[in-house]
């Protein structure tokens, strides 16, 4: 055997190689299969042209693919070099071969700040003995509307019914045109107090204005006093229920809470069922709690699907999440500060045969 490990670029690994790879390894119909996806989503990304998946290959051949794009990080307000993780696969044929360790390996090397979501049971222990933390469950909030959708395809109690007449305060708010001076400022004042994956401008151009499948909205909300935040969905049709999901809401925290009653508004006033909301921040969360939506992981009076195609319920309702921070980070792990969503690490991604994929 001759394994080499390297990025698909390094290694001179075509697109064509790699989603083809997936599209016979992966168990289900997967959106990395297909070439246009799998070039918004590794390739075109801001200020990047290589194909940074990291490929292991043994005489030419593909053995194992890891999914990666690289994206600065926001860091105790400094930017770190970091890369999203996505869809690990190895070879059913080249397993316990030492791959996963060396690939890790290859990728601390070269990055400072590494996270992946949906970790499977077989690859967690892989992460953990190579420094990575682990969150279980991240926690998820849900607002519902109409419940006799919801009752189809979820479960709750009559407690669920009478605690939403128990509504949070409607603010007032103003919608604004987002521009790239608004998204560069707010992405800025919220790194003084998170660390996240770079939200500025071009970064949320192409993860949302540029996305090959999804139709997201982008607004910017203001309070009755001035301060501003970045709300971010959409919303999705399916068979007998229509679910708003909120990908991202950052900027001035005491804003937080206007762009949450705009996330209602604009529910009710589209026949949206229900609307969840991600997120690893204990800030962030703290408005969403006020406002009174339902945490998932809190709640056993109700829950609902996380998963749509096809809608399915799993326990918890939500996704893991791992990561891992160069020691020269000087990092301890807050994970209260961290922001962490769907909009994240390729969680939100359509499953092949549901892309419907439009030319931009």
């Amino acid at each position: 055997m001759c394994i080499k490990i390297g990025s698909a670029s390094e290694l001179n690994i075509s697109i064509k190689e790699v989603t083809s790879f997936y599209d016979c390894n992966w168990t289900r119909k997967i959106a990395l299969s297909n070439e246009n996806f799998y070039q918004w989503q590794f390739i075109s990304t801001p200020n990047n042209n290589n194909d940074d998946c990291c490929v292991a290959i043994d005489e030419n051949e593909i053995i194992a693919v890891m999914g990666l794009h690289e994206r600065p990080f926001h860091l105790n307000q400094k930017e770190y070099s970091g890369a999203e993780l996505t869809t690990w696969i190895v070879h059913k044929d080249k397993r316990n071969l030492g791959l996963g360790p060396k690939m890790i390996d290859y990728l601390q090397s070269k990055y400072d700040v590494l996270f992946g979501m949906g970790i499977s049971k077989d690859a967690l222990p892989v992460y953990l003995r190579k420094g990575f933390k682990y969150i279980k469950s991240i926690p998820r909030y849900i607002y519902p509307i109409n419940y006799n959708s919801i009752e189809t395809f979820g479960h709750y109690t009559p407690l669920a019914k009478k605690l939403s007449k128990i509504r949070g305060r409607h603010e007032i708010y103003t919608i604004i045109k987002h521009t790239e001076n608004e998204l560069n400022i707010l992405n800025s004042v919220f790194s003084s107090n998170a660390n996240f994956f770079n939200r500025s401008e071009q970064w949320i151009n192409w993860r949302y204005e540029k996305h090959p499948s999804f139709n997201y909205i982008i607004n910017v909300i203001s309070n009755n006093k001035g301060n501003k935040c970045v709300v971010v969905y959409r919303i999705d049709h399916l068979k007998d229920l229509t679910i708003m999901h909120c990908l991202d809401i950052y900027g001035e925290y005491n804003a937080f809470s206007s762009g949450i009653s705009y996330l209602e508004d604009t529910a009710r006033n589209n026949n949206v069922d229900i609307i969840d909301f991600y997120s690893t921040n204990s800030k962030v969360n703290s408005a969403f709690i006020h406002k009174n939506w339902f945490p998932t992981l809190d709640f056993d009076f109700i829950d609902f699907p996380h998963l749509f195609h096809p809608i399915e319920m799993r326990t918890p309702s939500t996704t893991s999440l791992i990561l891992w921070f160069n020691d020269d980070c000087n990092l301890s792990y807050d994970f209260g500060k961290l922001y962490i969503t769907k909009q994240d690490c390729d969680f939100d991604r359509p499953v092949e045969n549901n892309m419907n994929l439009v030319s931009h």
